[in-house]
């Protein structure tokens, strides 16, 4: 395990270590269970050509640029469930209200996903995600289940284009990528846009509530910059995943190299703490504060480096951010109504977060 940031940064970026190799068979499975996120066919277990090639896809469509023109829309569906928050009265759940509600809606609208199948895609995501509790003939069932809405979405979009992603995503392809991993891109796009993005904000919204109102405060009044530079150590100093079951992103590798003055040699698995590597103290102050005035010294980990840098970064920080922003400017006096110790957490998953967050609204000022 690698956990200083310099480690971290070089086995995300060295082709010395990859991800492939970890599934072909030679090691125990990664997991109990095969999750979505573990499948072979996945982008991010993919190296090399193979890996440019599916990545290629999507490229353009996940640049700060691009994402840039989807931000009035997010915008006004951000605006649509803050103005809902109104008419609840005092102790609503922020969770199944908000974070919950508001990424659905932007990866349903931007692939194109009918709404009447929401509740399916959240259970197969659950199912995907979840590390105990539920049978290996399960889950299973559930990503064949997932896959075959995938097929039939994609079969449906080759036949009758639109203007959502997944057309965008088979119009671009030439043949050269493999169905599996086509589909398996789809599911993870599915996946990956609602459920981490629902358990990042819940989380902040734990932190920014119970630990650090100056922050909150400041997302009120603040502007693009700073709401940017809120939500990048939000990501820094927030977990997304349960270390219980999963110490990091791991990787394989592929030859000798030293890191750290260590040697691995190639065969070597290797866990990168993202956590610990974004709290490195040589990089980072130890108090776990938002300096929301300066911009973070290095980049934060959360979303890997190198090749396999998550490709929907991007439309997660202008989501996240709008959300955030949204919420100060409408509820600025909001509070968590119970004990922070009472809280109750959703366990057991690849992500952690908040099963219920119920909060009061103090004096609102209007939607943002």
């Amino acid at each position: 395990m690698v956990t200083s940031y310099a480690d971290a940064r070089k086995v995300f970026a060295d082709p010395s270590f990859g991800r492939a190799d970890l599934f072909s068979g030679e090691l125990p499975d990664l997991v109990p269970s095969p999750n979505m996120i573990e499948d072979p066919d996945n982008l991010t277990n993919l190296d090399g050509a193979d890996h440019r090639r599916l990545r290629g896809l999507l490229q353009r469509t996940f640049t700060p640029s691009a994402i840039a023109l989807w931000r009035p829309w997010i915008e006004s569906v951000v605006e649509k469930y803050v103005s809902g928050l109104h008419e609840l009265p005092d102790g609503f759940d922020l969770i199944s209200e908000f974070t919950h509600t508001l990424p659905v809606s932007v990866i349903t609208r931007l692939m194109g996903l009918p709404t009447e199948r929401e509740a399916d895609m959240l259970r197969w995501s659950e199912i995907s995600l979840t590390t105990e509790g539920v049978t290996l003939d399960d889950i299973q069932k559930s990503n064949e289940e997932f896959k075959d809405w995938a097929r039939e979405l994609m079969a449906a979009r080759r036949a009758e284009p639109g203007d959502d992603l997944i057309s965008y995503l088979v119009q671009r392809d030439d043949g050269t990528i493999p169905e599996g991993q086509l589909t398996t891109l789809v599911c993870v796009l599915i996946m990956a846009g609602h459920e981490t993005t629902m358990s990042m904000l819940g989380n902040f919204l734990v932190y920014l509530l119970a630990y650090d109102r100056e922050a909150w405060a400041a997302l009120r009044t603040a502007d693009d910059d700073k709401m940017e530079r809120i939500v990048e150590d939000l990501l820094r100093i927030t977990p997304l995943g349960d270390r219980k079951h999963r110490p990091g992103p791991l990787r394989y590798t592929k030859s000798d190299v030293v890191v750290g003055g260590v040697q691995f040699r190639k065969g070597d698995v290797v866990a990168i703490d993202v956590v610990a590597s974004n709290h490195d103290p040589e990089f980072h102050c130890p108090v776990s504060k938002i300096d929301t005035e300066a911009d973070l010294p290095v980049p934060h980990l959360t979303f890997s480096s190198g090749p396999h840098l998550c490709i929907g970064a991007w439309l997660a920080r202008w989501e996240l951010g709008l959300a955030l922003r949204g919420l100060a400017r409408a509820f600025p006096d909001l509070t968590v109504a119970d004990e922070i110790g009472e809280l109750t957490w959703i366990i057991g998953m690849v992500t952690r977060s908040p099963r219920k967050l119920r909060v009061n609204k103090g004096v609102a000022y209007g939607a943002a």
